[in-house]
């Protein structure tokens, strides 16, 4: 097994989990090390949308009310949008944040934001004696979503909280007002879990085969995978790596990442590994391959087998 280089590749990596840190985690976790420790959970930026709004209107006024709302009429009639977030706002409110993560408009933003159905974000800016004017845009048009999300909206993400941020706001008072606004609203969450999943990989082909998954690799569970055996077979090596491969070695071929990202089990054809309940570890790709060390006459030889690809998941 490799340890040394392993775990001190692990140090170095940055206090920010990045995606292959998280793959070196669930390595060193399948292969029992404790060298790495699991990075922090962290909430994921699931959409941002923009919000400008612009004009003048007569009348003295040094505050104005934006209130942004959700429905299902693209003009915000029948039924009248439900709002989810409802400021007054003046010249000082410019780079100011505003969270959402409780109660009931919360709970209401949520129902329409994760519904699968194609709903509508309204905005208004008006002034405290009424008039001012707003917009309409379908959740399609108004968010860039993540790029865990292929529908409509946010269905079968788990949303944390809302923020609204003030990015510019200017207005100038007088017997007409004139006001700029510009805003940003994020959702925070989690994307929804994929699948666990083990895909077969054998390179050009030379490999022989007989490395299989018994099991899915379900964060929680144990990943179950058997190398088949001959008469001739002293052992069995299970290698686990952050990255794949495919280069030559000795007659056939190397398909996952070798150090420092790499750990080789010794078995005898059967393994059951466990993978640690940690959300953070879903979606992480790791790469296998079976390995039979072989007696050839006197000389023990290693033959590679196909490699398994696999994604963590539920």
């Amino acid at each position: 097994m490799i340890l040394t280089s392993f775990c001190s590749a692990s140090r170095r990596r940055p206090s920010k989990p990045t995606a292959p840190s998280k793959a070196l985690t669930a390595v060193a976790a399948l292969a029992g090390l404790a060298c790495l420790a699991a990075p922090a959970p962290g909430q994921q930026l699931l959409g941002t949308g923009t919000i400008y709004n612009g004009g003048g209107t007569t009348g003295l006024f040094t505050q104005m009310d934006l209130t942004v709302a959700l429905g299902s009429d693209p003009f915000g009639m029948f039924p009248t949008p439900t709002p989810f977030f409802q400021q007054t706002i003046d010249a000082q409110s410019a780079g100011q944040t505003f969270v959402l993560n409780a109660g009931q408009m919360f709970t209401d933003a949520i129902a329409f934001l994760t519904n699968g159905q194609l709903d509508y974000v309204h905005e208004t800016l008006r002034p405290p004696s009424g008039g001012g004017g707003g917009s309409s845009r379908g959740e399609t048009s108004f968010f860039n979503f993540a790029s865990c999300l292929t529908g409509v909206d946010f269905q079968g993400t788990t949303i944390d909280r809302l923020e609204l941020r003030i990015d510019s706001f200017s207005i100038t008072p007088g017997s007409f007002t004139s006001f700029q606004l510009a805003a940003t609203l994020e959702v925070y969450g989690a994307c929804p879990a994929p699948s666990a999943s083990c895909t077969f990989r054998n390179g050009s082909g030379t490999n022989p085969t007989g490395f299989d998954c018994t099991t899915d690799p379900v964060v929680g569970t144990n990943w179950d995978s058997t190398i088949a055996t001959t008469l001739s077979t002293l052992s069995t090596l299970l290698g686990l790596s952050a990255t794949g491969s495919q280069f030559p070695y000795l007659g056939g071929e190397i398909l996952i990442g070798v150090a420092p990202t790499a750990a080789f089990l010794p078995g005898a054809g059967s393994y059951s590994l466990p993978i640690p309940d940690d959300p953070t570890l879903l979606g992480v790709p790791l790469f296998a391959q079976g390995f039979r060390v072989e007696l050839v006459g006197s000389t023990a030889t290693l033959v590679m087998l196909n490699a398994q690809d696999l994604v963590l998941g539920q």
